[in-house]
């Protein structure tokens, strides 16, 4: 064969030393360009001649393959394996596959090629290495010769192993898969399935099992049963409804590691989970990943999540469908919608919705496109899944478990409406609501076996008692002649029952928090026509700085917190007058540095006072450095309060106090009823049902 300059380097290959042969290396071709064969020495030959012996039928090859390139200096992509099929004709049929079985191609070829050369097959060059396999006919097969005056002879070697079990021991095989964890006494047994005598035990990581509170515990076999089809209703999902603290986020990352490791069923291989989605606001995407390398370690799991600007979180999207480094996968509701096309391509095995009570409206696309995933297996997480209405808590049912209740027109009408007619106030009539009683009891039995519902009642033993303190602040005598201004106007009976009279709700709240919110309100400057001197100060002012200072000269720390941006930025020059240091998260605080914010707040002690918006910050954070929250305003829906006075009360050690900072005027009296009246209403309004979920 000529000799190739722009061939690839082809080292020589060793013999092993055996019977004290001396090593022979296969020579380098002579370097002359004018030389027409290799140079004789004691070589191997293999079995890969360039004319073929007639005898074989077909042969198998291990080969090394390369694209079709044209750079000087060529290497090998990969290994693979050639099948030679000779025919009849004296041609033969070549066709090659990688080591991973993707075909290289496939060629006839009529006369035999000279298999010494580089073979072209496809766009792909291939060149033969060593015989492995050989069909032949009944002649027998050719032998391999050494050209060397001493012949090379081989012993077989027999491997012997001493036995070392029992003379009485009888090997027994088994087919059953041992279930991991029973070796650990930590490990705790979740239940196992019904009506099925041949099992494996699933258990809890023991890892997890000690960290696990009593009542988490039980969340987690909940989860279990419900995912997994044990409990007595048609359907794979379940709403953990637990009150804010209880440790929802744990259970479920308990319940989710249990699946991506263990299966019940003995004849089936793989785990119950491959592939999990977890949907959340985008201020807790963040502390998703760190509650899994919290409690389950850095190395155990991947968890891919979508928060970052500089990713093309796309093509991270379809990566994650096709290759098994990552597990879970974190995003949030609004990338559902943006990125459906790609999530629609993965074959999800479990959903999780955190904060779930933002899928209460049918009509909401995320909502549909969750739906049109058809992820088997769900999990919703609120504390509060009933907000407003009983139409939410159909909704989020028929999401769940679709099939479980009617249709909406027929549960608006033998569910709703009675129930509602008996919760009014006006009602006297004791049969309506005896009969509105008892549908609620039959609407709880159906929905039971799947929602679970537990108070901060059951962390007795583990958090402080809570103590709520409502000030009632005067009005400055300026607050009190804007608002006496307002409510003479003549045209203010039109305005409080137009298109404006939400604005005009607004306009006292900023009345109420300070005059000087009305600087740039356009709608003030529009319905008055005298001026006033705006000034920041106003009662809740007033009452709110001595109150900090206080707070600080106990060494305490304080979360101030407000359902507007304005008002916030108010707060935060008082904070600077006064001279205490503060953190602050809002709307507009970038998600890459919200947890950052949570932890220095938490462990430095030099920061005072964490500013926060109800509404972007109320949800998931864990602001457990603080002993004191001031809610500056109140929301309409007390919900929204609950949450956000969630984020502290989950300490053990200190008392912890909250202060509802109200004024005594009308609109704020107002809102103060709206919170008794659905507060105080919990044992008869379903609404407020402890079963149910909602905010009491």
């Amino acid at each position: 064969m000529n000799f190739k300059p722009n061939a690839p380097f082809k080292p020589p290959r060793l013999v092993k030393n055996t019977d004290g042969v001396t090593p022979v290396k296969r020579p380098l071709a002579s370097l002359s360009t004018n030389a027409k064969t290799r140079v004789a020495a004691p070589a191997i030959k293999k079995s890969r001649p360039s004319t073929p012996t007639t005898d074989a039928k077909t042969q198998k090859y291990i080969i090394q393959w390369r694209k079709k390139t044209n750079k000087k200096n060529k290497t090998w992509d990969g290994d693979g394996h050639a099948i030679i099929k000779y025919l009849e004709n004296g041609g033969c049929e070549l066709s090659a596959k990688t080591n991973d079985g993707k075909s290289l191609g496939k060629k006839s070829f009529t006369t035999i090629p000279d298999f010494d050369e580089v073979i072209s097959i496809g766009g792909h060059e291939l060149e033969l290495d060593e015989l492995v396999d050989s069909q032949e006919s009944t002649k027998p097969p050719p032998t391999v010769k050494r050209v060397s005056p001493v012949p090379i002879t081989t012993t077989p070697i027999i491997k012997q192993f001493k036995k070392v079990a029992p003379p009485s021991y009888t090997e027994t095989k088994s087919n059953t898969r041992k279930a991991l964890y029973d070796d650990n006494i930590n490990a705790i047994t979740l239940p196992p399935p019904p009506s099925v005598s041949d099992y494996v035990r699933v258990n809890i990581d023991p890892h997890l099992a000690t960290k696990l509170r009593p009542h988490q515990v039980e969340g987690v076999k909940f989860l279990y049963e419900c995912l997994l089809g044990y409990r007595d209703f048609n359907g794979n999902g379940c709403l953990l409804a637990d009150e804010m603290g209880l440790g929802k986020t744990l259970m479920t990352i308990t319940t989710i590691w249990t699946l991506l490791k263990q299966n019940p069923m003995p004849d089936q291989k793989k785990s119950v989970v491959n592939k999990v989605l977890v949907v959340c606001p985008v201020t807790l995407i963040s502390n998703w990943r760190q509650e899994f390398k919290k409690w389950l370690g850095p190395n155990k799991l991947n968890v891919l999540t979508l928060n970052n600007a500089m990713s093309n979180e796309k093509q991270d999207i379809l990566n994650f469908g096709k290759v098994n480094v990552y597990q879970v996968l974190v995003v949030n509701y609004e990338k559902v919608t943006a990125h459906f096309d790609e999530l629609s391509t993965i074959k999800f095995d479990l959903l999780v919705c955190d904060e779930g009570h933002r899928l209460k409206n049918s009509a909401n696309k995320v909502l549909n496109h969750l739906i049109k995933l058809n992820i088997p297996r769900k999990i919703v997480l609120t504390g509060t899944p009933i907000q407003n209405e009983l139409v939410e808590f159909h909704t989020l049912i028929s999401f769940l478990n679709p099939g479980v209740l009617p249709d909406l027109k027929t549960f608006q009408k033998n569910f709703i409406n009675p129930i509602s007619r008996s919760r009014d106030v006006n009602c006297f009539d004791p049969e309506m609501k005896q009969k509105g009683e008892a549908i609620s009891q039959q609407l709880i039995q159906l929905t039971q076996s799947f929602i679970l519902r537990r108070t901060q009642s059951i962390l007795s033993n583990y958090l402080t008692t809570k103590t709520d303190v409502l000030l009632f602040v005067p009005p400055t005598p300026l607050q009190i002649k804007l608002f006496n201004y307002i409510t003479n106007l003549k045209k203010f009976d039109q305005i409080n029952s137009g298109s404006d009279s939400f604005t005009l709700i607004n306009l006292f709240k900023k009345i109420c928090n300070s005059p000087i919110l009305l600087t740039d309100d356009t709608f003030f400057q529009k319905i008055v026509e005298e001026k006033f001197n705006l000034i920041t100060s106003s009662g809740k002012i007033n009452i709110l700085i001595p109150l900090l200072l206080e707070i600080v000269a106990q060494k305490e720390k304080v979360v101030l917190i407000s359902n507007y941006t304005k008002t916030l930025d108010l707060l935060e020059k008082v904070l600077c007058k006064i001279n205490l240091s503060f953190s602050r998260l809002d709307g507009s605080t970038p998600n890459n540095i919200r947890n950052q914010l949570v932890n220095q707040f938490n462990k430095n002690d030099s920061i005072n006072v964490f500013l926060l918006s109800s509404k972007s910050g109320g949800m998931g954070i864990n602001l457990v450095g603080a002993s004191r929250l001031i809610l500056f305003d109140n929301d309409w829906n007390p919900a929204t309060d609950l949450q956000s006075m969630s984020r502290i009360h989950r300490d053990l050690y200190r008392i912890l106090m909250i202060y509802w900072n109200v004024r005594v005027m009308v609109m704020e009296r107002y809102y103060v009823k709206i919170h008794k009246k659905m507060t105080t209403t919990k044992k008869s309004n379903l609404h407020l049902q402890h079963k149910l979920g909602f905010p009491h």
